[in-house]
């Protein structure tokens, strides 16, 4: 699967790998880094950026923007994997071959990619996987992974945050995205993962139980509810909007310099920038505000108590719905959570009823109280 941490290397490609070894060192090497776990140690730090609809010319402007930054951090990708049409078979290949035939289909339906360096110390092990990557980037545009992630190993940018964070302002000025974050993964946590919502090997960061239904959000462009609190992370008006404490995100933010900084980035995106040692105060208190994805409180316990999917759920709240995103304790009528989800997802004359205990029908809509005919 794309994103994995570990590849299959079969055919042509365990072949083209095999050259890098140096056959008389090969056993050694292969037997230090399977001990240790080097690679799977290591921290990478990358960014995520989510909710954006590009055009056929800018997912050949990523791709090019993706080669460019490549080579500004010393690396050049190895292998490359995608779908053409929502189709993949789910293995990577040579970079080169790659990307001779998406230039020479001129990028036409394709739905993902991902360009991945195999680190020169990084070999096959005996079971014929490989283990870490020096950096990768995949960009999707479809329903389910409609996102671009970026990272690579700390010893890479190391020192070049800056350079990070101007990748991610080109990436937002081509894309438009609606947020964004910049996090930092272990490689055996999965960085790839995680950027597009989902987790490996367990919990890692206070969120990752949560990480489930971001995928949900994704699926359905909502993006009013946060991820986390990282030490960067690139607000639209989306999320500037929100209500804490009955004042704006923007406004709550910048009424307390301990809350972190706002300024601009992109004509569409914010980047709000907030010291190490604040985050997990300023984390909790828009956890209790309610803004911040909580799979039982925004999800689970909706579905349950008014028997309604994740993604009549999600799809509320991506034109900003309260109802559900509501702070700890606050409550909600039944009658106001079936209104809301009728009017996201239904005609201003649908009307909603249930079955009471005596098997009569009840109206749950405040549209009409007439009986179906």
């Amino acid at each position: 699967m794309l994103g994995a941490p570990l590849i299959n290397t079969t055919g042509t490609l365990a072949v083209e790998l095999s050259r890098r070894l140096p056959s008389a060192n090969s056993q050694r090497l292969i037997g230090e880094i399977m001990e240790h776990d080097d690679f799977d140690n290591l921290e990478h730090q990358g960014f995520a950026l989510y909710g954006f609809l590009p055009s056929p010319n800018q997912i050949s402007e990523v791709y090019q923007w993706a080669l460019k930054w490549f080579t500004l951090f010393g690396c050049s990708p190895d292998l490359a994997g995608g779908d053409l049409l929502g189709k993949s078979d789910g293995s990577y290949k040579e970079f080169h071959r790659f990307d001779r035939r998406i230039r020479a289909q001129k990028f036409a339906g394709m739905t993902h990619w991902m360009l991945l360096d195999v680190p020169d110390e990084l070999f096959c092990d005996p079971n014929g996987q490989l283990r870490g990557e020096a950096m990768a980037i995949s960009f999707g545009i479809g329903r389910f992974d409609r996102s671009l992630v970026f990272h690579l190993r700390e010893g890479i940018i190391h020192q070049r945050i800056d350079d990070l964070l101007e990748a991610a302002r080109e990436a937002c000025e081509i894309l438009h995205p609606k947020y964004g974050i910049v996090y930092r993964r272990p490689f055996d946590r999965g960085p790839s993962l995680y950027g597009l919502g989902m987790q490996q090997n367990g919990s890692f960061h206070v969120d990752d139980d949560n990480m489930g239904y971001w995928c949900a959000m994704m699926n359905h462009d909502a993006f009013t509810l946060l991820r986390s609190v990282y030490l960067w992370n690139f607000l639209t008006a989306v999320q500037l909007e929100l209500v804490v404490e009955n004042v704006l995100l923007k406004d709550w933010i910048e009424m307390d310099p301990s809350r972190g900084k706002l300024c601009p980035f992109t004509s569409e995106v914010m980047l709000w920038t907030v010291s190490s040692n604040d985050i997990m105060r300023i984390r909790n208190e828009l956890w209790d505000a309610g803004i911040i994805l909580d799979r039982k409180r925004h999800f689970e316990i909706p579905m349950k108590e008014f028997h309604v999917d994740e993604d009549a759920i999600a799809e509320s709240y991506k034109s900003g719905n309260v109802l559900f995103r509501r702070p700890s304790g606050a409550g909600v009528s039944e009658q106001q959570v079936m209104n809301e989800i009728i009017g996201k997802l239904c005609s201003p004359d649908s009307q909603m009823f249930k079955v009471d205990k005596d098997g009569d029908l009840k109206s749950i809509s405040n549209r009409s109280r007439s009986k179906p005919k």
